[in-house]
């Protein structure tokens, strides 16, 4: 049996692991590919907008526990925006914290058509979510399973991307998830990310903006649609408290 190497590396408390053997260099700890994204898009979206985050303070009781984040969706780049106004804390670098994050993605981005996408997606342990007839748990149980292991996942409740100015009524994934792991939901509001990377968005350095709400602990709703509108209504303030 051939010999493995390793090389280990602490990073802020995180262990990267590599091995080197016959069968080439094998990057155990796929989410590195979240802290390098964390730092090339917060870096290049800080030069080209004027960007803003509200709201991180709702978030500090809540390091290293298992969440739900959901806010709207109104453009590709919003995966970017949403990991670069994820906090850093005091001793941090990176947002070890929170990182690494899950996005719930429509399976179709896993295809051989999006094959850029896929494999970035991939990279970083986006989760794919697929059509099931309406079977919540089939649907979700990848994304309930990251949560019972103490992760965080994103989710866009309006179940696609938003390509009017009006906020759509969720769906009842978001309520589902909730429902089912018991774990709090963050509501967030992406404001100016339509248009993004237009020609006038760069030449005038629009402003975007990342709103982050209180946790919500509990939904008691007797449906699981009263308690998306619940959540897109909590969302709706806060992208009307930032106008």
């Amino acid at each position: 049996m051939l010999k493995t190497r390793q090389i280990t590396f602490y990073l802020k408390n995180k262990t990267w692991r590599w091995s080197s053997s016959a069968h080439g260099l094998k990057l155990h700890y796929f989410n590195f590919m979240q802290a390098v994204s964390y730092f090339i898009s917060r870096y290049i979206i800080n030069i080209l907008f004027d960007f803003e985050v509200r709201g991180q303070e709702y978030l500090e009781g809540l390091k290293g526990k298992p969440l739900i984040f959901a806010s709207n969706h109104a453009s590709y780049s919003d995966g970017f925006i949403c990991g670069s106004a994820i906090p850093c804390y005091e001793g941090e670098i990176y947002p070890s914290s929170f990182l690494p994050i899950s996005y719930l993605v429509n399976d179709k981005y896993f295809n051989i058509k999006y094959l850029i996408s896929a494999i970035y997606l991939r990279m970083i342990g986006a989760i794919a979510i697929y059509r099931s007839g309406g079977h919540l748990e089939l649907s979700l149980r990848s994304a309930i399973r990251a949560i019972e292991n103490g992760k965080r996942v994103w989710i866009y409740p309006e179940g696609k991307l938003n390509t009017t100015n009006i906020l759509q009524k969720g769906r009842r994934g978001v309520a589902y998830l909730h429902h089912r792991t018991g774990v709090p939901i963050i509501p967030v509001a992406i404001m100016g990310s339509r248009g993004l990377l237009s020609l006038n968005s760069l030449q005038k350095k629009k402003k975007v903006r990342v709103l982050f709400g209180m946790p919500i602990y509990r939904l008691n709703h007797e449906s699981l649609f009263n308690g998306a509108d619940f959540v897109m209504h909590e969302i709706r303030k806060l992208m009307e408290s930032g106008e």
